[in-house]
């Protein structure tokens, strides 16, 4: 577990704004994925769909 010295040291993240971002597969630059913020959580969109990248059988 992590100290209240390497807590406090640790840089913050910029949180993203709510709203939708498409972004490069960085395994296939021919295919663009998109990304739903919510209340500062991340999820694939559109919903149920499932962005990652291809796996060895496929």
């Amino acid at each position: 577990m992590a100290s209240t010295a390497q807590l406090a040291a640790r840089p913050t993240v910029p949180r993203l704004p709510d709203g939708t971002y498409a972004v490069p597969d960085p395994h296939r630059p021919d295919v663009t994925t998109l990304w739903r913020v919510a209340y500062g959580e991340l999820h694939p969109w559109p919903v149920r769909q499932r962005w990652a990248p291809p796996t060895a059988e496929g």
